[in-house]
């Protein structure tokens, strides 16, 4: 496998593993400096409600950065343009985590780093449909749509960002898809860069992952949720993927869209009065009776029984990998007919 850029397997292995180890060490950096200064907040599902460093966004935001850099030093224009975008959506993430961003701003905001590659014109207009067996030719719309596309998948993340873990996993989870349907089903040419872009945004996760995952040394805090919903549409465009991404993104997108139904509005999650589970004296974790309580996909989870934070991540991950799984076999089956 190569890249439409030119870089080997080799090469993209040494992005993985640089990214990798690179997110791993600023991470644990950006903890023991977060502790330091006392940037905590309590993990309120487990018991003692321990202190937490709120926010490992910023590791993110470092990793991104150096990947932007290195990938302009290389001629990986594409590739830079849109680490620059996401480096910009953590930063808007940062600025909501340090003085807030109204709910219904925050739509409107996040469209703000799709300008990026839409201004530098780093995307085709021509996305692939597989019912088609060919491509849409939306030369004025694509735009439009990207944008679109780009805050609803920054701000559905950043709902599903609940419980220890979620978000990168999910992330990692949709970002290997998008890598897999590439080579199922090769109808198009990403764009020069797409693999690099890829590799390096999942070696990123990876090694973040060992300090969000239950039990949490560190939350994502806003900055790095909807830093990696960033990582996940830039991804897309790169990979021209759309079709494959919307099928991808359906449960986190639903469970969005259920919960903005169910409050009947646009709000900051952190704003909600009325949470949608509450926590027993044995630390499972119960759907809330509050008729005003926001339905959300945890609360489907734990209908049948209670389950504990860790027994609610490993659900939340067989459900995306199932969910993913079914994806790609639809994407290909149509792609085939």
């Amino acid at each position: 496998m190569s890249d439409a850029g030119g870089v080997n397997i080799y090469h993209l292995l040494a992005w993985f593993v640089s990214c990798g180890l690179l997110s791993y060490v600023v991470t644990a950096a950006v903890v023991r400096i977060e502790k330091s200064k006392g940037y905590l907040a309590p993990d309120a599902h487990k018991p003692g409600n321990p202190l937490v460093p709120k926010s490992g966004g910023p590791a993110l935001m470092v990793v991104c950065g150096v990947a932007a850099l290195v990938a302009l030093y290389l001629n990986l224009t594409a590739v830079a343009v849109y680490m620059f975008a996401v480096l910009l959506t953590g930063f808007l993430g940062l600025v909501d985590d340090v003085r807030g961003i109204g709910a219904i701003a925050k739509v409107m905001v996040f469209v703000a780093p799709a300008l990026v590659p839409v201004l530098a014109h780093a995307y085709v207009p021509r996305p692939y449909l597989p019912v088609l067996n060919g491509t849409l030719r939306l030369t004025i719309l694509y735009p439009l749509l990207f944008a679109i596309g780009y805050s609803v998948a920054t701000n559905a993340l950043n709902m599903a960002d609940t419980h220890n873990g979620v978000a990168p996993i999910a992330s990692i989870i949709v970002l290997a898809s998008l890598l897999v349907g590439m080579v199922l089903v090769p109808r198009v040419e990403p764009l020069p860069g797409a693999f690099v872009f890829l590799m390096a945004s999942l070696g990123g996760l990876i090694g973040y992952l060992p300090f969000n995952r239950y039990p949490a040394k560190v939350f994502n805090g806003n900055c790095g949720s909807f830093l990696m919903g960033g990582l996940l549409a830039s991804a897309m465009a790169l990979c021209r993927e759309e079709f494959l991404f919307i099928l991808l993104l359906i449960p986190l997108v639903l469970n969005g869209f259920s919960i903005l139904s169910s409050i009947k509005g646009l709000k900051n999650k952190e704003r909600i009065k009325v949470r949608p589970v509450v926590l027993g004296d044995d630390w499972r974790i119960r759907p809330s009776r509050n008729p005003e309580a926001p339905v959300t996909l945890v609360q489907l989870l734990i209908l049948k029984e209670p389950l504990t934070e860790k027994e609610i991540v490993v659900a939340y991950t067989l459900l995306l990998l199932i969910s993913n799984a079914i994806a790609l076999i639809a994407y290909y089956a149509l792609s085939m007919i």
